[in-house]
């Protein structure tokens, strides 16, 4: 339901930022 959908939408949200975060770093770092 609703509830299912918002709790993965915050679990996605914060995945995709630490995996972003990693890949930035990387970027960064050359």
């Amino acid at each position: 339901g609703v509830f299912w959908s918002m709790w993965r939408g915050t679990v996605s949200a914060r995945y995709a930022e630490s995996h972003h975060k990693k890949w930035y770093d990387k970027v960064k770092k050359g």
